[in-house]
């Protein structure tokens, strides 16, 4: 049920989960929170240890034989199978599986408001596409380049020019807009007769381990996402890194915590950054990604005042 973990984590998971998620708040004023960040750094370090990393439920079905390893970036992530998003198999179709390695996450007020996920890998391509064309998403968001530091990061899952065929769903790339560490795409995705128009914010502006240089171009492209035609509540927001879990958990806990601030007097990064964790597997992997969003959402916050 449960891979390899050493017992000790296992009791501090177990203790978690019955108690301390629903003691994890720590609800600060905006114009609170400069004070906050200048003199707790050491209640910050507590805050991000106090919710445990390690798998905190089952995920059964990503470790059955047909989709495990085959369906995997990284054998230390895969989907929980209380939160997975569950991929539509026609009747006749004796080939494909309903798994993926992605999971559903909260925002701020809705649920399921986006779909964390791996980068995909040569044989989950079509798996991909299948997701988003099942689950009527209009956003992706990537935030890892192909290859960095000469290892390979993200397959390649679209065309820079004209249409190509994802199994049985055509991903036609109409425009593409060049920024400063970000391109965005626009594609027509078909399927039969079904036709969805999707846009990809590629985020080139965050190494593989560390932060952002500059945390400015981050929130713009949240706010990018924020007022895109495509953004509904009944369209998920498909976000990756490579393994979907650092770098995706860092840009939906900003996510989240920017409109918690624009809609709210005060701020909750503790109470957010511990609910996805029972969502997805180790979102936000390091400390300095933890106050990096503190940091940020400061940002955020000073530039609207």
């Amino acid at each position: 049920m449960f891979d390899d973990q050493k017992v000790e984590n296992i009791d501090a998971i177990g203790k978690f989960l019955r108690s301390g998620i629903y003691k994890a708040s720590n609800a600060i004023k905006k114009d609170e929170l400069q004070k906050f960040i200048d003199n707790n750094e050491e209640e910050m370090k507590k805050e991000y240890e106090s919710v445990p990393e390690g798998q905190y439920y089952k995920w059964d079905i990503g470790k059955k034989g047909e989709n495990f390893p085959s369906k995997h970036r990284y054998d230390f992530s895969k989907a929980y199978d209380h939160s997975r998003v569950v991929l539509k198999v026609f009747a006749d179709d004796k080939e494909s599986s309903d798994y993926i390695n992605a999971n559903y996450v909260d925002g701020y007020d809705l649920p399921r408001k986006f779909i964390a996920t791996q980068a995909p890998i040569p044989g989950t391509v079509n798996d991909l596409w299948r997701m988003i064309f099942d689950t009527n998403s209009g956003t992706i968001v990537t935030l890892t380049k192909l290859v960095e530091n000469n290892a390979t990061k993200c397959e390649k899952y679209w065309a820079d020019d004209g249409e190509k065929m994802f199994g049985d769903i055509s991903v036609t790339t109409v425009k593409t807009e060049k920024l400063p560490d970000l391109d965005i795409r626009y594609y027509k995705v078909k399927r039969y007769d079904d036709v969805q128009e999707v846009i990809h914010y590629h985020f080139l502006g965050w190494p593989d381990t560390g932060t952002p240089t500059d945390p400015k171009k981050l929130l713009q492209l949240i706010d990018k996402v924020r007022k895109s035609p495509n953004m509904s509540p009944l369209r998920p927001i498909v976000a990756h890194c490579s393994a979907g879990v650092g770098r995706t958990g860092t840009f939906l806990l900003l996510f989240n915590v920017v409109e918690m601030a624009e809609k709210s007097d005060t701020v909750d990064i503790y109470k957010y950054f511990a609910k996805m964790r029972t969502q997805r597997v180790n979102v936000l992997e390091t400390l300095d990604q933890y106050k990096f969003v503190y940091k940020t959402l400061l940002t955020a916050i000073n530039n609207k005042m």
